[in-house]
């Protein structure tokens, strides 16, 4: 009998699958547990066991479980490449400078203008310089020769020119005489340099060969070329001054072509000394160095 009675108490102890199945007489009733507040600290409403500042660890709502619910997302690595600070562009100077000659290597005209970096060397030369042999008709039974020359050191520089004009034909009845020399040398400078116009302006002196010596004046000066159309080279000159108290003026134009650094050129002088006006037209070539 009393082992009956035990093994009956032990029975009414054991869990059921059914909350309404009715407790044996001989069974006490089931302790609850102590409720504790869902916001205390470790535990979630639904009882499950969390980490503070953490999502909950167990099944989601899908009834998974995910082993990954308490690790917190860090942004994707590109996020911080795209926020991080765009480096500033490398510092740049500007340049402006010559070709060897116009149209060098395919350029579109002789001054060459760009930026470069501050380890870059610019391409081109700081000078500049021109050479000119002309010969030409001065007037009737009247010829002329020209040496020019222009050289200078980025914008600034100087040009001289000596012109002699001769009269006769060089036969015996008429043997050349040298009638005038003249000339001028100034100091110019470059307003404008662009890829296809070169201006240069400035001023210096005029002298001539007169009788009973040497005589000079102040003069003005003003010239252009330029470089609109391979092989082409377009320039003029205009000159104002006075010579032994005599005004003087004088202006010029040619086209020439080039071959390498060599220019093959034609145009018209004219100049008037006073009374006296010397023009006609000239052909000659100039080497661009």
């Amino acid at each position: 009998m009393t082992l009956v009675v035990s093994v009956g108490v032990w029975i009414g102890y054991l869990p059921t699958g059914h909350a309404s199945e009715p407790l044996t007489a001989e069974s006490p009733p089931p302790r609850e547990p102590a409720s504790r507040s869902p916001s205390s600290a470790g535990e979630s409403s639904a009882g499950v066991q969390t980490l503070p500042n953490t999502a909950p660890f167990g099944p989601s709502r899908r009834g998974e479980w995910r082993i990954d619910a308490n690790v917190p997302q860090a942004p994707p690595v590109w996020e911080h490449v795209d926020r991080a600070a765009t480096p500033p562009p490398a510092p740049t100077t500007p340049y402006r400078r010559y070709a060897a000659h116009p149209y060098e290597e395919g350029n579109g005209g002789y001054v060459l203008r760009g930026s470069v970096g501050a380890d870059e060397r610019p391409p081109g030369r700081l000078h500049t310089g021109q050479l000119a042999v002309e010969g030409g008709q001065s007037g009737p039974a009247q010829g002329r020769t020209r040496l020019g020359l222009r050289f200078a050191f980025w914008r600034l520089g100087f040009d001289a020119n000596l012109d002699s004009h001769f009269t006769g034909s060089g036969t015996q009845q008429r043997p050349l005489r040298t009638a005038l020399v003249m000339g001028s040398t100034n100091a110019v400078i470059a307003p404008v340099l662009h890829p296809k116009v070169m201006w240069w302006i400035g001023g210096g002196v005029n002298y001539a060969a007169l009788p009973p010596g040497l005589r000079v004046g102040p003069n003005l000066t003003s010239s252009i070329d330029l470089f609109l159309r391979r092989p082409l080279v377009m320039s003029a000159r205009s000159d104002v001054g006075v010579i032994d108290g005599e005004p003087m003026v004088a202006g010029r134009g040619s086209v020439g072509f080039m071959v390498k650094n060599f220019e093959l050129y034609a145009g018209y002088e004219a100049r008037r000394l006073g009374d006296l006006l010397l023009q006609g037209p000239m052909v000659g070539a100039r080497a661009w160095f």
